[in-house]
């Protein structure tokens, strides 16, 4: 069990500013992504892409982060499938309908040749979480 989550005290939030950023621009997210994870610039582009189509569409609330880009970035670059990768990191296990969303949108955005063609390799296109929630065989 978790607990102790409280606000910050008022005397400890006066010792910091806060700052308030925006994204990067899909083309420099990219190159940031590339030099933390070593990556393709195929791959670093697919992601960037992927998450600047998700925070520029107005009916999705929750947008996937840097960190989230980065981390399946790290995966993909240990071997996991892009497609793999992004499932894993974006997180958000219970909002099925987002994740769906979320993930369709990942679909419209690999530029990588030989990960589109593992994303098409695979059965009916949807995350393993989503099958495992239907009662789908994973």
């Amino acid at each position: 069990m978790f607990c102790g989550v409280t606000s910050v005290d008022t005397a400890l939030r006066d010792r910091f500013r806060e700052i308030h950023l925006e994204y990067l621009p899909a083309r420099e997210e990219a190159k940031v992504i590339i030099a933390k994870a070593k990556v393709s610039e195929s791959i670093a582009a697919s992601l960037a892409e992927f998450a600047f189509v998700v925070r520029q569409t107005p009916t999705i609330g929750r947008k996937v982060s840097t960190r989230q880009l980065l981390q399946a970035a790290e995966a993909h670059a240990y071997g996991d499938t892009l497609w793999r990768a992004v499932s894993s990191s974006i997180g958000h296990f219970n909002d099925i309908a987002w994740r769906q969303q979320v993930m369709q949108i990942f679909s419209l955005n690999i530029k990588d040749e030989d990960e589109m063609a593992k994303w098409r390799s695979k059965e009916d296109g949807k995350d393993d979480f989503i099958k495992w929630c239907n009662g789908e065989e994973v």
